[in-house]
């Protein structure tokens, strides 16, 4: 079966008319079948607040309503419909959506020796302060005393999403990833920021047989043991030294994350610019002083590189490969891009409870069920072109037409045409910009490709250097990677074969 008709099937067992009454009844929506604003058309009404950047008053909701559904209803009814049992309502549907995602695999040779690559952020922003009690903020200076922040986790291989919950701002990043440990199954590789940052995470995540690629953490210590067996700690300072010494950009070591011997892992250094030390320094000092605190030489000395740390054989992944693949984590940065800048998440107005919450689910409702047919076609399309899709231009375009994206929800039978449609506007001026000396998506996709012997190539080159041979440079890795050729010989990793079910968390 294609995917425009298992998106149809989709649609029709969660919006169909019987499922949307059963759930409506199930969650204290509605009681009663002769409701004037019945499930179908309330979920249309809420899609409709739920596209627009803008605050769509009572009025103008009112007024869609009777142009498109012939109901003539009352702001004040309307207001009335919007309380705890919608909000339940709209959360049922959203986990429904998530629980039976369509996937597509992009590329079945990328990163193949991992069941998933699994990238996590959040995202916080401020609401209205009438909402504090319940999204608590921060409440600190510039800061609003109501805010959220919101959890997403997805596989970058498949599109899938893994974990989407929503808090009150000041829900730490770190405590997160360590309730949802539970989720991580064996050969999956993790790839977060600073903020997911524990060495006790990182251990679980190893003891679980998966994978991680992280920062090394500022205020973390790292130990290299000696011949004797014993532990020192690694001074970034003398690193330094000895890397200028002798003409090293990037090396590796075999290290340890605490005393006792904590984990042990790879830890890999790249040497940065004297430029941006100065850079990173600066804003780091502008920073601690309008804190009233000092930056120490410890940490001025660590600014002078960048730190990965990773659990992966080196024989699988070498150290030159480690931060080009780092940078596929902000593929999630992008995604909250476009839901801030396109989706305006971020921008809901004052509005009571009920009323604001139903609209920012809804809103995640329409992002997952764009992404869902933009992920879709995406790879149908790379698969024939050989091309990638932008994501901002495809979400922007799908909220432009959201009326698109409500019909095939109130009419199933739609999605054919629909989707056609849809495919037709993709193919023209949508596609992804190459940038000029940067590495992206495809490209590292490119790189990272079982059935692709691009780093056969590079290290080919580099064997015939009259010096001694030292690590590619950041600059030197970055024109590697674009300027290379592609062919299909040699695989780069091995392939496992480990599949597993993991539990989805909608909160």
């Amino acid at each position: 079966m294609n995917f425009i008709n298992e998106l149809q099937n989709k649609y029709e067992s969660i919006f169909g008319k019987t499922s949307l009454l059963r759930i409506a009844k199930e969650c204290g929506y509605c009681k009663r079948a002769t409701e004037k604003l019945t499930p179908e058309v309330f979920i249309d009404i809420v899609l409709y607040c739920a596209s627009s950047i803008e605050k769509i008053s009572l009025e103008q909701a009112c007024s869609e309503i009777s142009d498109l559904h012939g109901i003539e209803i009352k702001k004040q009814s309307l207001d009335g419909r919007f309380h705890q049992g919608a909000l339940d309502f709209i959360l049922l549907l959203l986990s429904e959506v998530v629980k039976n995602q369509l996937l597509a695999e992009i590329e079945p040779g990328f990163l193949k020796g991992f069941n998933r690559v699994r990238l996590i952020d959040s995202t916080k922003f401020n609401i209205p302060k009438d909402l504090k009690d319940i999204f608590k903020g921060f409440n600190g200076r510039g800061i609003n005393s109501a805010g959220v922040s919101i959890q997403y986790e997805f596989d970058i291989k498949q599109g899938e999403i893994i974990n989407l919950q929503l808090f009150g701002a000041t829900k730490s990043d770190s405590k997160y990833a360590e309730e949802t440990v539970e989720s991580i199954m064996a050969n999956d590789l993790l790839i977060r920021d600073l903020g997911y940052y524990r060495t006790t995470t990182l251990k679980n995540i190893h003891l679980k047989g998966a994978f991680f690629i992280s920062r090394l953490n500022a205020k973390a210590d790292v130990y290299k043991e000696n011949d004797a067996g014993e532990l020192t700690k690694i001074s970034f300072s003398e690193l330094y030294n000895r890397m200028i010494a002798t003409k090293s950009n990037e090396l590796e070591i075999e290290v340890y994350l605490g005393k006792t011997k904590q984990l042990p892992v790879r830890l890999i250094v790249n040497l940065m610019p004297e430029e941006i030390y100065n850079r990173r320094v600066k804003k780091l000092d502008n920073y601690n002083k309008a804190n009233g605190h000092k930056t120490t030489k410890e940490i001025k000395d660590r600014m002078r590189f960048n730190l990965f740390i990773s659990n992966i054989a080196a024989d699988i992944m070498p150290n030159e490969k480690i931060s080009i693949l780092y940078k596929i984590r902000w593929q999630i940065e992008l995604v909250f891009k476009c839901w801030k800048s396109h989706m305006g998440i971020d921008k809901l107005q004052k509005m009571k409870y009920e009323r604001f919450s139903t609209i920012l689910y809804a809103k995640l409702l329409l992002i997952i069920i764009n992404n869902e047919i933009i992920n879709n076609i995406r790879c149908k399309f790379y698969r024939v072109k050989n091309k990638l899709l932008s994501m901002v231009k495809c979400i922007k375009t799908m909220r432009k037409h959201s009326c698109l994206t409500r019909e095939m929800i109130l009419a199933p039978e739609s999605v054919n045409n629909i989707i056609n449609c849809i495919e037709k506007k993709f193919k023209s001026n949508h596609w992804q910009d190459k940038r000029k000396n940067r590495v992206g998506l495809t490209e590292i996709m490119q790189l990272f490709t079982s059935n692709s012997d691009n780093y056969a190539i590079f290290k080919k080159e580099t064997r015939g250097c009259t010096r001694k041979a030292q690590p590619l440079n950041y600059k030197q890795l970055k024109f590697f990677v674009i300027m290379s050729k592609i062919n299909h010989q040699c695989p780069i990793f091995q392939e496992s074969g480990v599949k597993n079910v993991y539990s989805l968390i909608i909160k």
